[in-house]
């Protein structure tokens, strides 16, 4: 069977018709096959991640909830331990026999000391290089004269950290620096007053386990209330008695 056409056209069979439409089908189904697959294997991805991240809220909300349930705990035992720290066993020091020119001396040094944690109370850090100044004055009238030789080396180790951290106090401004100093100069002067002894003193040793970025800072006060050197009027009453001197 043929097509007839208008005159000046050409007359085709259906085979050959058939042959030039087959490939465009063909193509097409291939085309449609391809682009069914690639939304599938979209879909599959998109249906992956999204099981990737409920994975992962499962995952940060178990870490969240253990991190709840342990850190008070861990927190509070490390409080424990700061505070477990600040309390010294003095009958570990060694002690001397010392005159009593020496203790009242001594004594002395602890006055100036209480001006300058007073300075420090306050926030005052033009006080507290004033009174670092005195109690360093008054630290140079202490004499070694009578004391054996071990005595003499602890008074010299101590005696030299109190004025290097006087002379931290008295060339900054900055109170916190200031207050940074002070954390030797008291540890020092606590460690002579318990080794040389020092009679008729009223003296309390107090801790803040919070002064000195964490790492917790003694002092000495001659009132058992607590009154912070380390933060004043920001924490004041922060920290505890340790020991009556």
């Amino acid at each position: 069977m043929k097509l007839s056409t208008q005159p000046g056209c050409s007359v085709v069979s259906y085979r050959q018709v058939l042959i030039k439409i087959a490939p465009l089908s063909a193509d097409r189904s291939i085309g449609i096959e391809a682009q069914n697959r690639e939304f599938h294997d979209r879909d599959q991805f998109q249906n992956v991640k999204l099981k990737i991240n409920i994975m992962k809220s499962f995952r940060n909300l178990f870490i969240v909830l253990i991190v709840s349930i342990f850190l008070p705990h861990v927190m509070k035992a490390q409080h424990h331990q700061k505070m477990n720290m600040g309390n010294h066993k003095t009958g570990e020091m060694e002690h001397y026999d010392v005159s009593q020119d020496f203790q009242n001396e001594l004594k002395e040094v602890f006055a100036a000391y209480i001006e300058l944690k007073d300075a420090l109370v306050k926030s005052d850090a033009s006080k507290a290089t004033s009174g670092a100044q005195k109690m360093a004055n008054q630290l140079g009238k202490v004499s070694g004269t009578g004391l054996d030789d071990k005595a003499y080396e602890a008074w010299m180790n101590w005696s030299q950290t109190i004025s290097g951290g006087l002379a931290i106090i008295q060339s900054k401004e900055d109170i916190k620096a200031q207050r940074m100093a002070f954390s030797d100069i008291g540890n020092a002067l606590y460690q002579a007053i318990q080794s040389f002894g020092v009679k008729n003193l009223d003296a309390y040793y107090q801790f803040c386990p919070m002064a000195n970025n964490g790492e917790g800072a003694h002092w000495m006060s001659e009132n058992e209330a607590i009154k912070n050197p380390y933060y004043g009027s920001k924490m004041m009453k922060c920290g505890k008695t340790v020991e009556k001197l």
